[in-house]
């Protein structure tokens, strides 16, 4: 009997974890996804040596912008869910934290707008155009990309209320 709920055991686990271990990752095909996109667009500029240069700094820029702003809206959200797990729940602090996390996803979303200036600067008018067709494909993700991944509310909070 031991022998067969081991075996059932192993046989569990071991399924689990290929489970686990599968490629069917949907965030990750989203990314991949993105990525291929990104790629082809680069392709369709033809960019020139010095644009290319350009380019890569402006990315590198917004990935360390972008990793201090999300730093600093999750350090936000944990500072709210502090506050709702408090035993005297301040109603007028809850409020203040709730504001500063939207006015820091707005601070986000304004600095992806500065990048697309940025890029659209260095770019010809008939890049320019390419650029836009590439936004326009990608439904207005400029302003509305990072938004979408917080649509339950303050991370860790649902909209029942619950905490995760």
């Amino acid at each position: 009997m031991q022998r067969t709920i081991g075996i059932l055991f192993l046989v569990f686990v071991t399924a689990s974890s290929l489970s686990l271990a599968q490629p069917d990752d949907p965030p990750r095909r989203m990314m991949e996804k993105r990525l291929e996109m990104r790629e082809m667009m680069m392709d369709r500029l033809n960019l020139t040596a010095d644009q290319k240069t350009q380019m890569q700094k402006l990315h590198i820029d917004m990935q360390k912008r972008q990793a201090q702003q999300s730093a600093k809206i999750r350090t936000a959200q944990l500072e709210l869910k502090e506050l709702f797990l408090a035993e005297k729940l301040d109603r007028s602090a809850i409020e203040k934290a709730m504001k500063n996390i939207a006015d820091l996803r707005q601070q986000a979303a304004l600095s992806r707008v500065d990048h697309w200036f940025a890029v659209n600067a260095i770019l010809t008018p008939e890049q320019q155009k390419i650029w836009k067709e590439h936004f326009s494909m990608m439904d207005g993700e400029l302003g509305e990309g990072m938004n979408r991944m917080h649509h339950r509310g303050p991370r860790g909070m649902a909209f029942h209320g619950g905490m995760r």
